[in-house]
């Protein structure tokens, strides 16, 4: 099958993370056998320039067809043109060196301006996937058009299609973000060996999310100085980045956690594998979420996790593989909960293969793109 995919946003060289359950998705097809194609225009801002210091624009991917181009911030609409009219002009490059796909997948209603007119002009059918969380609150008028065009709406999890349903009256199928499990997957070790070896004392927490307001990173550091009072040498180590680490660096001294909770920074994926082998549990305190590929990774390597109830994780965790916590002191009373309760590494890493892995996701796609 030719699919060509219109994302929203994608990994550089420069943010090998950004979006990266995008480009997943797309190996993954790839992976399936189908001719895939990535194409579109990518946002530069000036934050994006200072923070990569580079102020090429461009093909900045291995991605043939994908651009990334200036932007704005507060300036959306003149943004959404300059990409509407690049991306025009790509597609029929790519036209003039390719056959006609046989269906558009784009990510996010926001950036399907280019669906809507490829659609339009060339009678192609488009499906759309929407990640956006601001798709939480109120009502798009665009969203609206291109959840009435498309051939199939898709959410990332059970409750967020259900409220994307009720609010502009369409049918959304559920698929989940792909994690490619076996990158995640540690070395085999017995559950005997794995628990003789487990002291709570030394316990390692982790957690992996932008340092930003809604990641909530401040309710995990809070909830461990409660713990610290029992099991003075548990760790938490926080890893990415964002306009939050001064305030939570003050958290951390002010509480004297300075020797129990670790910012790491941003970090490639291959970093995060070897930290989620290290460690005993993930928390994920976000207090919104379409999704969290972070806890599919997390129970890929066989962590049990906790997350607060934020309207993608209860897709995600059951009582089989960790915690949802309705609120923060229930947040703080599993995180004591996981130290002392058994959960066998083994059975996790299965849950996770057995309904994130490529071959799950890829059949759940492929009976939307052959509707």
């Amino acid at each position: 099958m030719k699919i060509l995919i219109i994302p929203y946003n994608y990994p550089t060289k420069e943010n090998s993370n950004r979006a990266i359950f995008i480009q997943d998705q797309v190996e993954m097809l790839r992976n399936q056998g189908h001719c895939v194609a990535v194409l579109g225009g990518i946002p530069k801002t000036l934050n994006d320039i200072f923070n990569s210091r580079n102020l090429k624009f461009g093909r900045l991917s291995s991605e043939n067809w994908l651009l990334s181009l200036p932007a704005i911030r507060g300036v959306g609409f003149l943004n959404n043109i300059i990409q509407l009219v690049i991306g025009k002009c790509i597609f029929k490059r790519y036209l003039s060196r390719n056959s006609i796909p046989d269906v558009v997948h784009v990510h996010n209603s926001s950036s399907a301006e280019l669906a809507l007119w490829v659609k339009k002009k060339y009678k192609i059918p488009f499906v759309v996937t929407e990640h956006s969380s601001l798709m939480w609150s109120g009502h798009n008028k665009l969203s609206s058009l291109v959840f009435k065009e498309s051939k199939a709406n898709i959410a990332v999890s059970k409750k967020f299609a259900q409220h994307l349903s009720k609010q502009y009256n369409k049918k959304f199928y559920y698929i989940p973000n792909v994690v490619d499990t076996s990158y995640f997957q540690p070395i085999k070790v017995s559950e005997e060996i794995r628990r003789s070896n487990f002291n709570v004392d030394d316990a390692i927490f982790l957690s992996v999310g932008n340092l930003t307001e809604n990641k909530n990173h401040r309710l995990a550091i809070k909830a461990l100085k409660i713990l610290v009072a029992r099991f003075k040498n548990i760790k938490l180590f926080i890893a990415g980045e964002g306009p939050e680490r001064q305030s939570l660096e003050r958290l951390i001294s002010e509480l004297g956690l300075c020797n129990n909770v670790f910012l790491l920074g941003k970090l490639p994926r291959n970093e995060v594998r070897e930290l989620l082998w290290k460690s005993d549990f993930f928390v994920l305190p976000s207090k919104s979420e379409t999704f969290g590929v972070v806890l599919i990774e997390a129970m890929a390597a066989g962590l049990p996790v906790l997350s607060l109830q934020n309207g993608g994780s209860e897709s995600i965790v059951n009582s089989s593989v960790g915690f949802i916590a309705k609120d923060d002191r229930e947040f703080t009373d599993n995180m004591a909960k996981l130290l002392v309760t058994p959960f066998n590494k083994e059975e996790i890493i299965e849950y996770a293969r057995l309904n994130f892995s490529q071959s799950v996701v890829s059949q759940l796609l492929k009976q939307v793109y052959t509707l």
